[in-house]
């Protein structure tokens, strides 16, 4: 499980998350119920209550506290001051890349996504507002690039790799190979470099 390294919580809280975690990807999100999470944490369901009012809430603090959405180092910061356009699209990119990692690594965050995508469930719709939620905090972090529409390129980037998410575990091709491989990563990882770079050299 991805954690934000800025935030800490009970051992407690922890216990119940990553029991959440564990049943996500072990038995997918129908099975995340507050009685299981309880039980395989070994607490009651009353503590899940009282730490995050239901599985909505726990649903809602796991994706904001683990990084799925980067947030910008000090050196980030300081590159993005200076403003020039070579600067933006670098901190772009590096985010990206960023992103595109967490969505290959993290099997609970393809779970959750998956869910998100193609369910219809209350916990689903949840999962969707409190996604665009983060990304819409991620967008705020990062200075524009004058003439161009960086939420729309991003979302679509976003869409994109959200989409790979949904079939991965079913081994279709993507671009003649099969997806997940490192080669298809690497060629994903290259037109996200591509995209950015290209960025207001082309009005």
């Amino acid at each position: 499980m991805m954690k934000d390294q800025g935030q800490s919580l009970s051992p407690t809280r922890e216990k119940i998350l990553d029991s959440f975690c564990s049943i996500l990807v072990e038995q997918g999100l129908a099975n995340a119920t507050v009685t299981n999470i309880a039980e395989k944490a070994g607490v009651s369901k009353v503590l899940i209550y009282k730490y995050f009012g239901g599985l909505d809430g726990l649903v809602k603090c796991y994706i904001q506290r683990g990084g799925l959405f980067p947030k910008l180092t000090n050196f980030e910061q300081i590159l993005l001051n200076e403003t020039s356009l070579e600067n933006l699209q670098y901190i772009w990119y590096l985010k990206f890349k960023q992103i595109s990692i967490n969505y290959k690594e993290s099997n609970e965050y393809k779970a959750l996504i998956e869910e998100g995508l193609l369910s219809n469930s209350k916990v689903a719709a949840s999962i969707t507002n409190v996604i665009d939620g983060e990304i819409n905090s991620f967008f705020k972090q990062l200075s524009p690039i004058e003439g161009i529409d960086m939420e729309a390129i991003s979302a679509l980037l976003i869409s994109g790799l959200s989409y790979l998410c949904t079939f991965e575990k079913k081994n279709r091709l993507f671009l003649g190979d099969t997806f997940p491989s490192d080669q298809s990563w690497n060629r994903i990882d290259s037109a996200i470099k591509t995209i950015f770079s290209s960025l207001g050299k082309a009005k």
